[in-house]
């Protein structure tokens, strides 16, 4: 009896250690380029994704174009499970659509070293709850950060020359003539654009759910048909 004991104790081991195995390499880290001299690691193991390198980021076609059947889109986009961004010095832009669609981030570093953000860079990152622009950028594509909707607030460095957040939160050009983007995760019921502002990005309110009323100033020459889509 104790010797059969002893042979199921040793099975059972076994398939514990065969099991963690397994697990072990299906969460194999994932490594490629995103860029010409720019790569990424990812690790399942701490749901981190490191962006190395130096120059831009390549660009990607939007994800919820469902109509483009041959759409390039971001590496980054069946890693469901990144929560962490972390982009290193020596990146100097970040692509359109990068990480877009890359729903569970919650945390992004972005270095000094970035100048340009391109459109949609962040678009549908649903979980992240803040952003920080640094000083250094000084180009920003359309609405980087569309479709957030835990998106408190967007913070620019007040050494930014190039761009500006308001009180609410929300991404404008340094002059305020361009709204950029609306936090969609923003709180408030209603919000009043600014008397000088002449242009709003596309997707600029897109899942803003809470907002239920925006006062539109008579100088905003035009406006787009999805600026407040959701």
């Amino acid at each position: 009896m104790k010797r059969s004991k002893k042979i199921i104790s040793l099975v059972a081991v076994l398939v514990v250690i065969i099991a963690a195995v397994s697990i072990r390499a299906a969460l194999s880290i994932e490594k490629g380029s995103c860029g010409e001299n720019v790569n990424y690691k990812y690790n399942p193991f701490s749901d981190t994704l490191i962006v190395s390198g130096s120059g831009p980021m390549a660009d990607y076609d939007d994800p919820y174009d469902f109509y483009n059947e041959n759409k390039n889109e971001t590496p980054f986009h069946e890693l469901y499970n990144i929560k962490k961004v972390i982009i290193e010095e020596g990146i100097t832009y970040i692509g359109e659509n990068a990480f877009a669609r890359v729903s569970e981030i919650r945390s992004i570093t972005i270095p000094q070293s970035v100048t340009s953000i391109g459109s949609f860079a962040f678009k549908g990152c649903y979980e992240l709850p803040e952003i920080s622009i640094p000083a250094t950028v000084t180009e920003m594509g359309y609405a980087p950060f569309s479709g957030c909707s835990k998106l408190k607030s967007i913070t620019v460095d007040k050494e930014n020359k190039s761009f500006v957040n308001d009180e609410a939160g929300a991404l404008f050009s340094s002059d305020m003539t361009r709204l950029i983007n609306f936090p969609a995760g923003n709180e408030l019921k209603a919000y009043t654009i600014s008397e000088s502002v002449e242009e709003i990005d596309p997707s600029a309110f897109l899942s803003c759910y809470n907002l239920e009323s925006v006062v539109i100033p008579d100088g905003i020459k035009s406006i787009e048909a999805d600026t407040f889509n959701g």
